[in-house]
Formats: structure tokens, C-alpha cells, sequence
């Protein structure tokens, strides 16, 4: 483990939907790991859980399970429209990879 890294492991998340009877669940033991200088983009459906994600990465909001490391400084991005559709499932991918050069 690099201590300059950000290190999520089995971060889950659910939601109440119904009036609270029921609970929804938008993450589930998502685990990955963020080395300095890397790029990282998240795609996926409306509801997938992006923006959970990224609020649970920068602090603003607690997993239900898991632990996040922020060996770095992390913040809430300033929104942005989204640029691609996944099909039903969020992806999360590094910025490195062909498709996303020059787009971050």
C-alpha cells in the first residue's frame, strides 16, 4: 500500500426507498486503489451511484460498510454534464486507458 495513496475497500452503500421500508443498494463492496498522479473517470446510468461514490472519496458522505484511506487530498468536483451512457451498471476506469486520453 502506497500512504500516498486513495484506498477504497468493500465500500457499500444503500439508500431508503419506499418511505424507508425497503433499502436500496447503490454500491456494493466496491474496492480500488488511486496512486498519485493517476486519472480516473467513473461512468454510468442515472442512478448507478457516481455521485455517491464521489461524495464517499471526498468525505462528504459515509459508507455503509468499508474503509476509504485518503492518503491524498480529495474534494467534491464542481458537476459536470455527463459525456458518456453505460448500460446498467456504473464503470470505473482509469483515465489512462486509449478512449480517455486528452478528455480529463
Amino acid at each position: 500500500m502506497n500512504e500516498n495513496s486513495l484506498i477504497l475497500s468493500g465500500i457499500s452503500k444503500s439508500f431508503p426507498i419506499h418511505h424507508g421500508r425497503d433499502m436500496r443498494l447503490i454500491l456494493d463492496d466496491i474496492s480500488l486503489e488511486i496512486h498519485p498522479g493517476e486519472r480516473w473517470g467513473i461512468m454510468g446510468p442515472n442512478g448507478a451511484g457516481k455521485s455517491t461514490l464521489i461524495q464517499i472519496i471526498s468525505g462528504s458522505l459515509r459508507a455503509d460498510a468499508g474503509t476509504v484511506h485518503r492518503g491524498m487530498t480529495v474534494s467534491w468536483p464542481l458537476a459536470f454534464g455527463g459525456l458518456f451512457r453505460v448500460a446498467s451498471r456504473a464503470v470505473i476506469m482509469p483515465a489512462s486507458l486509449p478512449g480517455f486520453m486528452g478528455l480529463m
